[in-house]
């Protein structure tokens, strides 16, 4: 992630994070210390979110959330457990994805260690991988093998494709590759016209428009895409 300061945060399996400063080329390694208690919790980060006040989050593989702000480079950690996917909505609530469940954290679940009194999970099929907030104020979450769901006020949608065929709550436009192509969801953006798109382990590239119903693939064998296995996805200037 890029964060308000143009630096370039990269997270790694198990090495901690790198800083990089663009223009210098400088890179500044970020690691935990056990003799730190405001150093990275943890040193395999699984994802990475920036906020609104100029924070940036960062999940690591069983060791909780960090919070870094710029003014005071130091951690602050919220003993959660295991978080593979971060997302903030409109209110500055923090979002945890974490196995099968979404977590919104309570007003007192940022950097004091606890979750919140008044945190509320929400259970998804599969494990959480990633998570997308939309114009229309509707959470994207992906998860391996549990395929695309949908949350809106408090209702539910989840997209999946089980045993070659499409199958959905709500089901999208009839014809020919409509529906999910890979219940293993790994990345997700949203474009300038508002359609969502969806990269997938194995099952290529898709763009989902929530107001039609209409589902496009791109895939190896119709030779739109060089591998059908994908892990990340990032808008263009141009809005794609």
């Amino acid at each position: 992630v890029q964060d308000a300061l143009h630096r370039i945060w990269v997270g790694r399996d198990r090495s901690g994070l790198s800083v990089l400063e663009k223009e210098s080329g400088e890179e500044m390694r970020l690691v935990h210390d056990p003799a730190d208690p405001h150093s990275l919790p943890g040193n395999g980060i699984t994802a990475l979110a920036c906020c609104a006040d100029s924070a940036v989050l960062i999940g690591t593989y069983q060791s909780g959330v960090a919070l870094y702000h710029p003014h005071l480079f130091l951690f602050g950690q919220d003993a959660v457990g295991e978080v593979n996917a971060l997302a903030e909505d409109g209110a500055g609530h923090l979002l945890l994805g974490r196995g099968g469940e979404v977590v919104m954290m309570g007003d007192d679940g940022r950097g004091n260690g606890n979750p919140g009194a008044d945190a509320k999970v929400l259970e998804v099929p599969g494990s959480v991988v990633c998570m997308r907030f939309t114009r229309d104020s509707t959470l994207w979450v992906g998860s391996f093998r549990g395929g695309l769901t949908a949350l809106r006020g408090g209702q539910r949608r989840t997209f999946r494709r089980v045993q070659g065929l499409p199958q959905v709550d709500v089901l999208p436009a009839d014809g020919p590759g409509q529906g999910l192509a890979c219940d293993n969801v790994w990345a997700l953006e949203e474009d300038s016209c508002g359609a969502l798109w969806i990269a997938t382990l194995g099952g290529g590239l898709q763009r989902f428009q929530p107001r039609t119903g209409q589902w496009t693939t791109f895939s190896c064998a119709e030779g739109t895409l060089a591998d059908d296995y994908l892990s990340s996805l990032a808008p263009s200037r141009r809005g794609g």
